[in-house]
C-alpha cells in the first residue's frame, strides 16, 4: 500500500506541474460563443448598369418569357437606343460594356463630315454639315 500512496502522490505532482498559473497583469483570452460569423462581402456591381435597365422579358403576346428552370427571363434594355440585350443571372456584362462603347460612339453629337469653307471676306473656316439644318434653310428660302 505504501507503493500506491507514492503513485497517487506522483500523479498529483504531475497534474499540478501541467497547470500554469496566470501571471499578474496578464489577461486570459475570452471566448465569445455567441459571436456572429463575418458578413459575406457584396459582389461588385458593374458600371454598365448606369446605361441599362434590367427588366423581365415579355414576348409579342405580352406573356413573360420563362427560362428552362422556370425562372423569369431577364433582358437589359439600353437607355440610349432601346435595344434589348441578354442578361443572365450569373453576371456576364462584357457584351453590355461593348454595346455601351459602340452605342455612345454611334450617338456622339460631333459626328459628321467637317467641311472647309471660305467666308465673304476671304477667311477660311470649318463647319460640320448637318442635313436637318440644310433642309430647314432650303425650305425657308422656298416658302
Amino acid at each position: 500500500m505504501i507503493g500506491m500512496a507514492n503513485v497517487s502522490a506522483s500523479i498529483l505532482d504531475t497534474i499540478t506541474d501541467v497547470e500554469t498559473p496566470i501571471e499578474d497583469g496578464a489577461e486570459g483570452e475570452s471566448v465569445n460563443f455567441y459571436a456572429r460569423p463575418p458578413k459575406k462581402q457584396k459582389r461588385k456591381i458593374s458600371d454598365v448598369w448606369t446605361q441599362f435597365d434590367k427588366t423581365v422579358e415579355i414576348n409579342d403576346d405580352g406573356i413573360v418569357v420563362k427560362n428552362a428552370d422556370g425562372s423569369d427571363s431577364m433582358v437589359a434594355i439600353c437607355k440610349i437606343c432601346f435595344q434589348k440585350l441578354s442578361c443572365g443571372n450569373k453576371g456576364g456584362t462584357s457584351h453590355l460594356r461593348r454595346h455601351k462603347e459602340s452605342c455612345l460612339n454611334r450617338t456622339a453629337t460631333n459626328t459628321g463630315q467637317t467641311i472647309i469653307g471660305v467666308g465673304p471676306s476671304g477667311s477660311i473656316f470649318s463647319f460640320t454639315f448637318n442635313q436637318d439644318q440644310s433642309r430647314r434653310r432650303d425650305n425657308a428660302i422656298l416658302c
